[in-house]
Formats: structure tokens, sequence, C-alpha cells
């Protein structure tokens, strides 16, 4: 299939600002570490920039091919949907992008827990 142009415009873009987004979080917390003064500190910016990573990876809709096509008139509805025809509709309980949902859920999850848990032993 070839791609629309006027729908990977507005994908690049939206793109782009996702990128800008989470750049400036991510040199947020690169300057956090830079000036941090123990370890404690340092582990707790790097659990944060994985965690702030992986919220915001690009999966909504202004990210999306197809949603964006929906959005701009290119196709009417959901159901029409080429991604969805193949791997569920998103919003379907287990649908693939679902599915991908709950396991990127899941890991922030275990980050969150595993991580770093608040000390550093030195020896």
């Amino acid at each position: 299939m070839k791609a629309d142009e006027v729908l990977k415009e507005e994908l690049v873009k939206n793109l782009k600002e996702w990128f800008e987004k989470v750049n400036e979080k991510m040199n947020y917390y690169i300057d956090r570490i830079e000036i941090s003064e123990t370890v404690e500190e340092i582990m707790h910016c790097k659990k944060y920039i994985l965690i702030d990573y992986l919220q915001n990876t690009p999966l909504g809709a202004s990210v999306c091919y197809f949603c964006i096509a929906k959005e701009l008139g290119k196709i009417k509805s959901c159901k029409d949907c080429f991604y969805g025809k193949l791997h569920g509709f998103c919003y379907e309980p287990f649908s693939d992008y679902q599915l991908i949902r709950e396991k990127l859920a899941s890991l922030i999850d275990i980050i969150n827990e595993k991580y770093y848990k608040g000390e550093i032993y030195e020896k």
C-alpha cells in the first residue's frame, strides 16, 4: 500500500512534537543526574527516565497513521482501519494494540517496583 503524503506529513509533524516533549523530559533528568551528588539521586533519576520514556511511547491516535486517516476523513470509521482488520481494533480488549499497552504497563510496573528501591550499599 502506498503511503498517503498528507497523512504521512501529519504523522511526521506529530512525531516531531512527541519527540520534542520526550527530549525535554529526558534532558531534565540528565541535567538532574549531572548535578547529583549521590548515587541514590542518580538512580532515582535513571529510574524515572525509564518510566517516563515508556509512559510516553508513541502509541496514541495522534501518532497512528490509521487514526490520522480517520481524523482527516480518509477512512470513515475504525471499522475501515486496515491495521484493525489484521490486528484487532484498538478498542477491542484482545487486540494486538491492547496487548502491547498491557505489556508496556506491566514493564512500567516492574521497573517501578524492581529497578531501584532507594538504597545503595557501598562495598
